[in-house]
Parts: C-alpha cells; sequence; structure tokens
C-alpha cells in the first residue's frame, strides 16, 4: 500500500479530507478510526499522519473543509445577489439538501462533545467562526445601506442560525419540509422586512 498520498501536498490533503467526511459519514464519528480513513483513500495509516497529526485534528480540518465548501457554493453567492435571497422558500431547501447530508454525523458529534472537551473546544471554535463570517457580511451590508445601520448585528444573526438549526432537528422526526420552508420564508421575511433599507433595497 503506499506510504505517501499521490498528487500535490495540497491535492493530497483535500483528498484525504474528502475521504474523512465520505468514512465518518458511512461509519459514524466514534467508529471511525485512523485505518479506515486510510483505506478510504488507498493508502498505508502511516501516511496520514505525514499530513494530519491525530483523528482529532484530522477531523477538525475536515470539518473545516466542508464549512469552507458550503460557504463558497451557498452564502458566497447570496451575499452577493442579495441578503434577502435567505428568505426564499429554494433558499431554505438548498441549504437543507447541503446541511442533511451530513445531518447524522453533526448530531453524533454534538452529543460526543459533551463528553469530550477537545472535540467540544473545536465545536465552540466553529460555532465562532460561523458568527463571525455571517457578522463580516451582514456589517458590509450596513456599510452599503442596504441594511439598516442600528441593527444588532450579532443578535440577528444568532437568531437566525438558531432558527435554521431548530428546524433541522425537527426535520429529524419527519415532518414536511415544505411546511418549514413556509415558515421560514415567514419568519425570515418579517425579520428582514424589519431590518432592510427600503430604497436601497428597492
Amino acid at each position: 500500500m503506499p506510504k505517501v498520498v499521490p498528487g500535490y501536498k495540497e491535492e493530497a490533503k483535500d483528498k484525504i479530507l474528502d475521504a474523512t467526511l465520505r468514512t465518518m459519514k458511512r461509519k459514524g464519528y466514534r467508529n471511525t478510526k485512523m485505518k479506515d480513513i486510510a483505506q478510504e483513500v488507498g493508502v498505508s495509516k502511516a501516511a496520514l499522519y505525514q499530513y494530519f497529526e491525530s483523528k482529532d485534528d484530522l477531523f477538525k480540518k475536515a470539518s473545516w473543509h466542508m464549512i469552507q465548501e458550503i460557504e463558497s457554493n451557498i452564502w458566497e453567492q447570496v451575499f452577493s445577489d442579495g441578503i434577502t435571497e435567505i428568505a426564499n422558500p429554494e433558499f431554505y431547501s438548498k441549504i437543507n439538501d447541503v446541511s442533511s447530508e451530513y445531518r447524522d454525523l453533526t448530531l453524533e458529534v454534538f452529543f460526543e462533545a459533551r463528553r469530550d472537551p477537545k472535540l467540544l473546544d473545536t465545536l465552540k471554535e466553529f460555532i465562532e467562526e460561523g458568527v463571525t463570517y455571517f457578522i463580516e457580511n451582514v456589517e458590509e451590508q450596513k456599510r452599503r445601506g442596504v441594511i439598516k445601520g442600528d441593527v444588532d448585528t450579532q443578535s440577528l444573526i444568532l437568531g437566525i442560525m438558531a432558527l435554521h438549526e431548530g428546524f433541522n432537528i425537527i426535520e429529524l422526526f419527519g415532518i414536511d419540509r415544505e411546511k418549514y420552508g413556509k415558515s421560514w420564508q415567514y419568519i425570515i421575511g418579517l425579520i428582514f422586512g424589519s431590518i432592510i433599507n427600503d430604497e436601497k433595497h428597492g
């Protein structure tokens, strides 16, 4: 079995990160071992340690890799097209399609984090990074005059994130997504109706 991952270093890392997510999605976080990931990539376990220090390090970077993909594929388009696009049911469906792919893994990791301080610290870091990303983009919308200047950006972001994650969890019980898409549109519509500068948005 190869002792190194074929390709340039960054390309090789991406291959490992993608393989990590595939393996953890299939086997679960707790049951995934470094040898499983190595087998998925097609290299020796020792080869993985040339790029990552441990399973925790690999999981952390793989998760961040996934988050960056979501940001680049969905959120960056939203912020360029217009932030009010997130009120559309189509957007709710699109972001949930991405989230649902890793929903079981995400929930498992949340439960694991309750007894694993290092994993809990990683999750806190992800959340803080996510909040920072959205705050920066909303602040830019305020500078451009799209969103009113007196809006409490952090409270806005935390509220929207909590709403989305709440709907995400409810969907696990098999409740019709279309109902929650309509509810999402209604609630987000009310929020943005009160914070958007009409003269700029129009």
